[in-house]
């Protein structure tokens, strides 16, 4: 009572809200009294004890009026006092004399509330929240954030459901307590037994950069009462599409279902159909459930783990360009295609295949080299970096390299060029940043990210090319 009371006196001043609450508290109440200047309040009291010694929880007075707030949150009213209550406020010699009776949910008592008008919760939040905004610049953030709990905690009350009545009944009944919880406890450690299976696949599982996980979610423990009638648990990963489109890859296993691996739009599940349409043409085929592959429930992990990751991996190579980007750089004769797997698409130039030096990698790629262009998909932008990788005696190069990149921060942008990094960044850009990924569709992407490769070449890369030959051939 007593913060609600706090925020409803506008002369406090360390909440830094002046009258934005009981003017809204008014308003949802349809009085008369919104009208009113507040700052002529000179008390907000709580457990405001009657002649007959009842207590009305807030009381608010001002020489011209007083108002009463009874606060319901779980108890009906129907027991109150609104008699004794309206006489006591009428009894202060105000001009004006008014009471609230605010609660949870909608409010029709049988008997006479003796003029208190009813305001649920929802009503009063409604007309508080448009005119809340205005006030953030003025309300002290420490009050502002118990404010935004209190009225968290009142919406998370309201849509608490009621216990159970039938559910009372069966246990109340001889034995069927003592066994039910004995049930409950061995399906629990079946639940966990579960978990195990979930967690021995995603032990090995290789999470490709667009992707966030593992997560878990068990049907039994994590699922909202009534939802479920079947027993599995499930691992996933999810990535961000086109268009903010979040997908969750899963892979559950339940005695019924044995193992099924499953992509979802967490997005709109109303568009799963969409979602495979697109995983069909990047050669992904699923059934008309939406599952990609199911196994039996004693599978072994190997079979299971290995054909989460194909398909995690084909996926991943359709929100990574790869296809495209691959045909941009085919577009010259002077860039060549170095290895692409998973998220990352790289290619080097052809130019500096001249330059033994850079032909000395045994720990990159399959071609030796150690400097190249990457494209790199993460779980919200799609990112090309020059990057200079480990080789033999590379050290002396990577220094002049270095020295080059930091010296021309205008051209070698997103430079993290340390000496001591076996991958060393001379040049990053965010080729597709996370505002294009969430706003855009997958067909304006891909113009945008040939849009952009247009001007990269155009205006970057020949800038980029010259420095490095140029630095490369004065050693």
């Amino acid at each position: 009572m007593g913060l609600l009371a706090f925020f409803l006196d506008p002369t406090k001043k360390e909440h830094g809200l002046g009258d934005l609450m009981i003017r809204s508290l008014l308003e949802a109440a349809k009085s008369e009294l919104v009208s009113h200047d507040f700052g002529s309040v000179t008390n907000v009291d709580t457990e405001v004890a009657t002649e007959n010694r009842k207590r009305l929880d807030i009381v608010i007075d001002a020489p011209e009026f007083v108002l009463g707030i009874e606060n319901k949150l779980f108890a009906s009213a129907e027991c109150n006092p609104f008699e004794d209550y309206s006489q006591h406020l009428a009894a202060m010699g105000r001009e004006t004399a008014e009471g609230i009776l605010l609660c949870l949910k909608e409010e029709k008592p049988e008997t006479d509330l003796h003029g208190f008008r009813v305001v649920t919760y929802d009503d009063f939040f409604s007309a508080l929240e448009p005119s809340l905004g205005k006030r953030l610049a003025e309300a002290d953030q420490r009050y502002l954030a118990y404010l935004i709990d209190f009225i968290t905690t009142i919406r998370n009350l309201k849509a608490a459901k009621p216990m159970d009545i039938h559910l009372q009944k069966f246990l109340s009944e001889q034995g069927h307590e003592q066994t039910s919880v004995e049930f409950y406890l061995r399906m629990k450690q079946f639940a966990w037994d579960l978990r195990v299976k979930t967690k021995e696949v995603a032990k090995t599982m290789e999470v490709p950069l667009c992707f966030k996980g593992p997560f878990y979610w068990n049907s039994l423990l994590d699922a909202e009462p009534g939802s479920e009638t079947e027993l599995y648990d499930v691992v996933y990963c999810e990535a961000r599409m086109w268009g903010g489109t979040k997908l969750r890859f899963e892979a559950s296993v339940g005695l019924s279902r044995g193992w099924q691996i499953e992509p979802l739009n967490q997005t709109d599940r109303s568009r799963n159909g969409i979602l495979q349409a697109w995983l069909k043409s990047k050669g992904m085929s699923c059934s008309e459930e939406g599952i990609c592959a199911k196994f039996a429930f004693d599978v072994g992990y190997p079979q299971v783990v290995a054909e989460y990751k194909r398909l995690m991996e084909t996926i991943a190579v359709g929100l990574a360009y790869r296809e495209v980007i691959s045909d941009l750089v085919r577009e010259s004769p002077d860039r060549m295609l170095d290895d692409c797997e998973g998220v990352h698409s790289r290619f080097a130039l052809k130019e500096w295949d001249e330059f033994p030096e850079l032909r000395s990698s045994r720990d990159w790629t399959t071609s030796h080299r150690t400097l190249l262009f990457e494209f790199k998909r993460g779980f919200d932008c799609l990112s090309l970096s020059l990057i200079f990788g480990p080789g033999a005696d590379a050290d002396g190069l990577r220094k002049r390299l270095i020295k080059l990149a930091s010296g021309n921060e205008r051209l070698f942008r997103g430079c993290e060029a340390k000496l001591l990094d076996d991958y060393t960044v001379l040049y990053r850009s965010e080729f597709l940043p996370k505002q294009i990924l969430l706003e855009l569709d997958e067909r304006a992407c891909t113009r945008e990210l040939k849009k952009r490769w247009k001007s990269f070449v155009e205006d970057e890369l020949p800038l980029l090319r010259k420095a490095i030959s140029d630095a490369l051939r004065s050693r």
